[in-house]
């Protein structure tokens, strides 16, 4: 802060300091050799793409020195190009340049890539020929100094092993395109590395990114940020890792770790989105302890990053990454840890610990100016007293954007006004200085921002929305002008503030009274439960343990009540007439309180509740709009709703005492959401029903005594003409007969989701084909169904599974959206006809009179997961499945990642090893992985279980048993292994649950990376001998074995380890190292597959 005591505007101050980034491009280069040709034209081609390129004879400004710009021009140069030419190393110039750009490379700021012009990597690496005589004369030259020299030899042998372009015999024209393009890729990878509006933060995070110290070192590293709050150490942490996760795999940012750890699950719930968001899978933990166990066995052999934002105690890093001296993650793997507190990192042992300082002046300037006038040209006035702001903001970045944000367009007299406010604040009250920013926020907005701080920091944008709706606030408004304020983010739908504006927001409340009670907010449980014991209040939020509800009756003000944790009340005898919003899970009583007449209620959540009776309201509650009951077990009878007019959802699901629902429900005509699913014993809907024109959802799922009383007539006109506005309707398990669904459906011209399972239906009416909006199709356990209709195209799942009495299917190819067909245990089903290429997921267990299959096609879109299982199909020919079928899908998938390597070009001329992972997920690549592939370290999952017994010859190496390890020749190459094939045979009598199965790969006796699945494959027990087949990408190549290249190590592999763990017993087991070529020449794979089908019926 001192640099901003005394600080005085100079000329030059107002000028936007730009990126530091003089040149995109620097190219060191032997000029006698290629300046005229090769130099001349790949310098022009850079030009014209718009790339700022230095090269000597164009960039120096008249009578400036070369040998004195050289070195600031290379610092300023975000790509290093290095030349290497028949003559370099005759140049000490060449030489002392490629010294300066390796240094740069290592500090983490600059990449080098290097070109091979008529010479190879392996000259430049020996330093032979022409090399080896040049070298010759430096030493006699430099004797005296022979160091110089040791480290020019050691610059040459470090950049020959980073693979860049190498010219060999091929055209210069085509040679230079390449490596423009190229050059251009990473420049769009750079330009979008920060968001825009981070100020100052690009070297702060370069040097991040160095304390990574990524490809050096092979070891675990844990990595501190410190400083205080709002320096921007979440921030740097958050771009980083947007940055560096792709290069690991897996990854988890667990964010405000300090605020998680006090909620009442804090730990568990940190533990468990750590371990599902690495795993990739949803991974429940019940205690910390079984957390600890779980993060350190299922992630000591990943390479993972992991982000601790916000830490504040020891014990909290204990229970996520363990203590320093234990092994919790894999080699590689990097740790950083953001906090306030330095001595919590030296505690723990860091290994480096990055102490953030706030923003130089011009920096500071940049961002105080971005905030607060935008695009607009700032009058002399509103310079001068910039100044001022910039001393109080005191380089702080979050200070700086919401002192900015809160005076743009205002008038110079409202600055004047605003600096008179900070002068009364001292410097290091740094709370009461963002304060200010609420200033010229309307009532409702201060609101919005205080039960923000309070309870919703990270919650749910929709929820936050909801709740604030119901307190009449306005929230879209609100929440817009306070993002505008930089007072809040919204980030993956998430409502996000700040810890010092939260802490800010808390403080003012605070402030109101020192006694808790007369607050207006409460959200400390030691709070609530003195207050509810002793005092007053206006809203709280959680309670825990035992409370006494008593202290309700002083609750006059109370608008907002959320209780979501067990606790054990007693006593109710008052709930405030003010409520708008209540939400209390697990509501322990019978009834509400007599007096409760809640006149500006919005929204009731009581799930769990004890509820027999509902509210008795004296005059209607016109601002009611949900109320929701769910699985309260002990309500008997609803409300009348005609004191409810505008009520809009009503969920009464799993409510199983209720028989009947109140005649005045025919008022609702608001009504757009009505679950009653599970509701068993209801046996009566009243005809007031049918008014309910708005209904958009009905869910009257498992209710199996009521559609037994409606006669004929009504039943078709409950399901169907009385809502033209339905969208979802559930009538599962209704017991419904045939002939209750009626022949014309055509009404239902908005419905997406039909579920139908479970009853004694024998038919679909045909004009279901008219639903053109239907996208879901449930039919699961309706054993009397015989046949299905023509069905609409838009269907995206269908379900006939138990369907044991379908005999027939239609034409399914036109179903062009198909994703995910379940038709498991149709036991009377004997063929399945063609299936669109659309298809994701496929189930058909159990379909013991299924003989043929459909005709698999040529180009499946395998771009999600895939699954397909036929087991205990035993009928089926095999001339038509198994072995054929599986190897059929197996090619359409090769055949798609073949086009994505295409895509990405892993071809050997492309970028070097070390570079390659800063390029593999960029420009469509990036696309692909990030949009269309659940996990950016994962391709789809490919999984095919069929009946059989015999692993082909083709995978060549096998073994008995789940396990196999594997001695890989010395001479595989490792960057030409597409992926890895893998099959294996689960013993008659077992039962097919779980696959989970792994590839681990061993370098110098160490398991230095591990890659498997997790395949759902449902639960049944296999009445013969199955197989299953499996494909794992190869993506060892982008992690461990890059970073032993790149440290200089023998990084070969020597062997691979196969390991299942499935419910059942494994009998055999086989893996192939699938290469490139083979993709490349699919001809002789369809011949294999004909061989091996052959091979298959023969051995059956």
């Amino acid at each position: 802060m001192e640099k901003f005591k005394g600080f005085k505007l100079k000329q030059g101050d107002l000028k936007a300091s730009r990126s530091k980034w003089k040149y995109d491009v620097f190219l060191n280069f032997r000029g006698e050799d290629i300046r005229k040709n090769f130099v001349s034209h790949l310098y022009k081609r850079l030009c014209d793409e718009g790339i700022i390129t230095f090269k000597d004879d164009h960039s120096l400004e008249t009578g400036q020195s070369i040998s004195e710009a050289l070195p600031k021009e290379i610092g300023e140069s975000r790509i290093l190009i290095i030349i290497f030419s028949k003559n370099y190393v005759s140049s000490t110039w060449c030489l002392n340049e490629l010294v300066q750009i390796l240094e740069c490379k290592k500090a983490g700021r600059q990449i080098a890539l290097p070109i091979f012009y008529n010479v190879t990597p392996g000259q430049v690496r020996k330093q032979c020929g022409d090399f080896r005589e040049a070298f010759a004369v430096h030493e006699e030259h430099f004797k005296e100094n022979i160091e110089k020299v040791e480290r020019w030899r050691a610059a040459m042998t470090e950049a020959a092993n980073l693979k860049g372009w190498e010219l060999q015999h091929r055209e210069e024209s085509e040679f230079i395109e390449e490596i423009v393009k190229d050059i251009i890729s990473k420049l769009e990878q750079f330009s979008s590395d920060i968001p825009k509006g981070l100020v100052g933060m690009e070297s702060r995070i370069e040097k991040m990114r160095s304390y990574l110290d990524m490809g050096q070192s092979n070891k675990v590293k844990i990595i501190g940020v410190c400083g205080m709050g709002g320096i921007g150490k979440t921030t740097i942490a958050s771009v980083v890792y947007k940055q560096m996760c792709s290069k690991f795999e897996g990854s988890s940012f667990l964010a405000d770790v300090r605020e998680a750890s006090k909620r009442y699950d804090g730990l568990v719930s940190l533990q468990s989105k750590l371990l599902s968001a690495i795993l990739n899978r949803d991974v429940k933990v019940h205690d910390v302890h079984k957390g600890t166990e779980d993060i350190r066995k299922k992630l000591r052999s990943k390479k993972v990053l992991v982000i601790l934002d916000d830490v504040d105690e020891v014990k909290q890093l204990e229970c996520l990454i363990g203590k320093r001296d234990e092994n919790w993650f894999g080699e590689g793997s990097r740790i950083i840890i953001t906090t306030r507190n330095r001595h919590l990192l030296d505690q723990h042992g860091v290994d480096d610990a990055y102490m953030l300082e706030e923003l130089e002046v011009d920096e500071a300037f940049e961002l105080f100016f971005l905030n607060a006038f935008k695009n607009d040209c700032p009058t002399l006035d509103h310079v001068m007293l910039s100044v001022q702001f910039l001393r109080y903001a005191s380089g702080l970045p979050l200070a700086l954007s919401v002192l900015g944000s809160y005076l743009y367009a205002k008038s110079i007299e409202e600055w004047k006004s605003a600096l008179e406010k900070l002068k009364e604040i001292p410097n290091e009250e740094i709370l009461k200085k963002l304060e200010i920013s609420l200033d010229g926020l309307d009532e409702t907005e201060k609101k919005i921002f205080l039960d923000i701080a309070c309870f919703f920091n990270g919650a749910d944008e929709n929820y936050v929305t909801k709740v604030l709706e119901s307190c009449g606030f306005y929230p879209k408004t609100g929440i817009r002008e306070l993002i505008n304020r930089s007072l809040l983010t919204i980030s993956d739908k998430t409502v996000w503030m700040h810890d010092l504006l939260q802490e800010m927001g808390r403080d003012i409340v605070r402030r109101e009274c020192t006694k808790c009670g007369q607050r207006s907010r409460i959200w400390l449980y030691e709070d609530l439960d003195h207050v509810l014991t002793n005092d007053t209040s206006c809203v709280c939020h959680n309670g825990r343990q035992s409370i006494s509800a008593k202290g309700f009756t002083k609750m006059k003000c109370l608008r907002l009540l959320i209780l979501q944790i067990e606790h054990n009340f007693e006593g109710l005898e008052y709930l405030s007439n003010e409520l708008r919003y209540l939400e209390w899970r697990e509501y322990p009583f019978k009834s509400f309180p007599s007096t409760f007449q809640p006149n500006k209620l919005v929204e009731l959540h009581m799930p769990h509740s004890n509820l027999k009776n509902f509210l008795k309201a004296i005059k209607p509650v016109e601002s009611l709009k949900i109320i929701n009951l769910s699985f309260s077990t002990k309500l008997i009878k609803t409300p009348d709703f005609s004191k409810f007019p505008n009520l809009e959802e009503l969920n009464l699901q799993g409510c199983t005492k209720l028989v009947e629902v109140h005649q005045s429900i025919g008022v609702l005509t608001r009504l757009v959401s009505l679950n009653m699913q599970d509701c068993k014993n209801l046996v009566n809907l009243p005809d007031g029903v049918w008014n309910l024109q708005s209904l958009e959802i009905v869910n009257l799922g498992g209710c199996s005594k009521l559609l037994k009383r409606l006669g004929l007539v009504a039943r078709q006109m409950w399901c169907f003409t009385a809502f033209p506005s339905l969208m979802h309707l559930d009538l599962s398990y209704c017991n419904l007969p045939e002939g209750a669904i009626p022949n014309d459906m055509s009404c239902l011209q908005l419905l997406e989701y039909l579920n139908l399972s479970g009853n004694p239906i024998l038919s679909i009416p045909s004009s279901i084909c008219q639903l053109s909006k239907l996208k879901g199709l449930y039919l699961y356990d309706c054993t009397e169904l015989k046949t299905l209709p023509d069905l609409p195209s838009n269907i995206e799942r269908l379900s006939t599974s138990n369907c044991t009495s379908l005999r027939t299917l239609p034409p399914l190819v036109q179903l062009c959206k198909l994703e995910n067909f379940q038709c498991s245990n149709c036991k009377s089903l004997q063929s399945v006809p063609d299936l669109p290429s659309s298809v994701q997921h496929l189930k058909m267990e159990n379909c013991t009179a299924l003989e043929t299959l459909p005709n698999l096609f040529e180009k499946h879109n395998v771009e999600k997961n895939f699954f397909i299982s036929f087991s205990n199909c035993s009928k089926l020919k095999y001339c038509q499945s198994k072995i054929s079928v599986g190897f059929t899908w197996l090619r359409s998938y090769l055949l798609w990642l073949y086009e994505v390597r295409k895509l990405l070009k892993l071809q050997e001329s492309s970028p070097s090893e070390a570079e390659f992972e800063e390029n593999f997920f960029l420009n469509e690549a990036k696309i692909i992985l990030q949009t269309r592939i659940p996990a950016a370290t994962s391709l789809p999952c490919f999984y095919i279980c069929f009946p059989g017994s015999t692993i082909p010859e083709w995978f060549k190496y096998q073994g008995e048993e789940g396990e196999l390890r594997i001695k890989l020749p010395p001479d595989e190459d490792w960057g030409k292994i597409a992926g890895f094939a893998v099959c294996c045979v689960v013993e008659d009598g077992n039962v097919i649950k779980d696959n989970e199965w792994q590839i681990a790969v061993v370098i110098e006796g160490k398991q230095v990376s591990c890659w498997g699945n997790r395949v759902p494959a449902g639960a049944s027990q296999v009445t013969s001998d199955h197989l299953s087949l499996f494909f794992q990408v190869n993506f060892f190549r982008f992690f461990q074995v890059n970073n032993h290249r790149e440290s200089n190590r023998e990084c070969t592999p020597t062997e691979l380890l196969l390991n299942f763990w499935p419910e059942g017993k494994i009998k055999n087991c086989g893996i192939r190292i699938v290469h490139d070529e083979e993709i490349e020449e699919m001809i002789r794979l369809n011949k294999a597959l004909e061989d091996m089908g052959k091979v298959e019926e023969e051995d059956n």
